[in-house]
């Protein structure tokens, strides 16, 4: 059987360092307990309060995920580069 994913994206793999994708509003009907969707959090924002502001997914490759305190050297600079994408996009909205 072929993976419809590419393999890069199967399991939350991520073959850039950072991703940043725009959230759209989504509604479901289908109960789930302690969860949201980050387009069904933006959909509630805007059924409360009349509107809805921008969203997007920013996801950070990782590489180890074993115990240790703080951050390894590379995923400081990932999130770093998160942050300057952040504030860039920010900058527009």
């Amino acid at each position: 059987m072929t993976p419809a994913r590419p393999p890069s994206t199967i399991l939350g793999r991520i073959p850039e360092t950072v991703r940043v994708i725009p959230v759209e509003e989504e509604f479901s009907l289908q109960p789930m307990p302690h969860h949201l969707s980050p387009g069904m959090l933006l959909s509630l924002t805007r059924l409360a309060g009349g509107c809805a502001p921008r969203g997007w997914l920013i996801s950070i490759h990782g590489e180890d995920f074993g115990y240790g305190d703080g951050l390894s050297p590379s995923c400081r600079a990932h999130a770093a580069e998160a942050v300057v994408r952040l504030r860039a996009l920010l900058s527009e909205a």
